[in-house]
């Protein structure tokens, strides 16, 4: 599950996002996840899953570079990756 956001968020706009994990779940069904900013340059307004696709908002709070934690869960293993949300001033 290699992420990249490929679309950018302005600062006080919401936008949306989608991380795939499929190929990591090989067949097994994710029974949670958690979508986590770590530097606060950004929110997560909501969040859903389905067949492995996981889709979510993302709201701009200040420009810069986002870390974003997305963490799988199954029944038997997890998996956290990081990717980088960029935040634009006034876009």
């Amino acid at each position: 599950m290699a992420l990249r956001f490929e679309r950018r968020v302005s600062v006080g706009r919401t936008e949306a996002f989608e991380v795939t994990a499929v190929t990591w779940l090989n067949g097994e069904t994710m029974t949670s996840f958690t979508l986590t900013p770590q530097n606060g340059l950004a929110t997560i307004a909501s969040s859903s899953e389905s067949s492995g696709l996981i889709k979510f908002t993302a709201t701009g709070v200040a420009a810069g570079a986002e870390e974003i934690h997305v963490v799988v869960n199954t029944a038997t293993r997890n998996k956290c990756e990081t990717g980088i949300l960029v935040v634009l001033e006034g876009c």
